[in-house]
């Protein structure tokens, strides 16, 4: 199970070598999340990075890696989620691939 942790108005998914999903609408494992909530937490922005097999084993990356590289980027697509939620008024997705190309 994954472990989740609240920073502020975000809701961090704490994934782990163990507990990295497959995602089968995008054939890949996620292996960070984070949800960033509207003030009143009324609307949501669920931010999600995947990777590839094919990512993984090409470039010889190890679960941690993996990990550290998604975290790293999640980061950043937070800290710009930040910047306009404020003005959310719907609830939404949006799915990264470790490169950090917008998938969906």
């Amino acid at each position: 199970m994954v472990e989740r942790r609240w920073v502020d108005n975000v809701e961090y998914y704490e994934y782990e070598p163990a507990t990295i999903e497959y995602n089968p609408l995008f054939n890949a494992f996620t292996v960070a999340r984070a949800d960033v909530y509207s003030p009143d937490r009324r609307h949501r922005v669920m931010l999600v990075v995947v990777v590839a097999e094919a990512e993984v084993s090409g470039a010889r990356l190890t679960g941690e890696e993996v990990i550290g590289r998604g975290r790293s980027l999640l980061a950043r697509l937070v800290a710009e989620q930040q910047r306009s939620i404020e003005h959310l008024v719907t609830s939404s997705w949006e799915v990264y691939s470790i490169t950090g190309m917008r998938l969906h």
